[in-house]
């Protein structure tokens, strides 16, 4: 969904010359000046522009979820495009440590195909079940992130016992890439190889969420 379109709809005063004229200067409503935004500014954001920058990408991607979200309330696709089961090849000698974080893998729609098509915007996750391999009994929490947002689409809790333990989700995510993860600060994390891949205890490529 192109949304370039709306870029220029909410602009800051003060930062260039704004054209086309924009709806509304965000920095005209009561306590929101360039110096307060100016010291939202991490290390790479810099300046007010940096932080103003990524305020708009995250605004057009909200809206686009959205937008996409309503139409998937009413339009139902029928076809599955793709199932996966990444199966139980794990190697329990070569662990990560427990810390503060949550691990788990990551699910693009559009991942393998090729760079010439897309899948539907209209096309949603399906999470039937998750596997979790465990080496004791204790209880974790279970979540489904929008890995473009970094938001929590869905979470609980979960007792596991030693060995395997299959989760229940059955639940579908409009979000685009979605991030399947549980909470590893109590004990440390296998391996799972899945087509030549490491999950479940992998670096931030795979996907590591310290919320």
């Amino acid at each position: 969904m192109a949304l370039d379109c709306l870029t220029t709809a909410v602009q800051l005063r003060g930062c260039g010359a704004n054209s086309p004229a924009p709806l509304l200067f965000v920095n005209a409503l009561p306590g929101i000046s360039l110096k307060s935004i100016e010291f939202l500014a991490d290390a790479e954001q810099q300046t007010y522009v940096g932080v103003w920058n990524d305020i708009v990408t995250r605004a057009k991607e909200r809206f686009r979820l959205s937008v996409q979200s309503s139409l998937n309330a009413r339009y139902k696709l029928k076809t599955i495009s793709s199932t996966y089961d990444l199966g139980r090849d794990i190697d329990t000698t070569s662990t990560t440590g427990a810390a503060p974080e949550y691990r788990g893998a990551e699910f693009d729609m559009d991942k393998g195909i090729s760079p010439y098509y897309k899948n539907s915007a209209l096309s949603a996750h399906w999470v039937q079940s998750i596997s979790i391999y465990s080496g004791s009994t204790y209880t974790t929490t279970l979540k489904v992130i929008d890995a473009d947002l970094e938001t929590e689409l869905h979470s609980q809790s979960v007792d596991l016992t030693a060995g395997w333990n299959v989760v229940t989700v059955n639940q579908h995510f409009d979000a685009h890439r979605i991030v399947i993860a549980y909470n590893a600060s109590t004990e440390a994390s296998v391996q799972l190889t899945m087509d030549g891949a490491l999950a479940f205890g992998r670096t931030r490529t795979e996907w590591q969420y310290g919320g």
